[in-house]
């Protein structure tokens, strides 16, 4: 899949808006068979009080 570099707002058309959804499609259908979900601990959901350094933080919840 070739790179496209795009420039502020440059307006897609034709050829090259064709070729620009076709890659996104692409890296998007990548990114999506990655992720993976799992029910975390409650704390997770507090940044005041959860540590980020604790390594069990995002592990699975028994």
């Amino acid at each position: 899949m070739p790179r496209i570099h795009l420039d502020g707002a440059q307006k897609l058309t034709g050829d090259r808006k064709t070729e620009t959804l076709a890659m996104l499609e692409h890296a998007s259908s990548d990114v999506a068979s990655t992720i993976r979900e799992h029910i975390v601990d409650r704390k997770v959901s507090s940044s005041r009080t959860a540590d980020p350094t604790d390594p069990t933080l995002l592990e699975p919840f028994a």
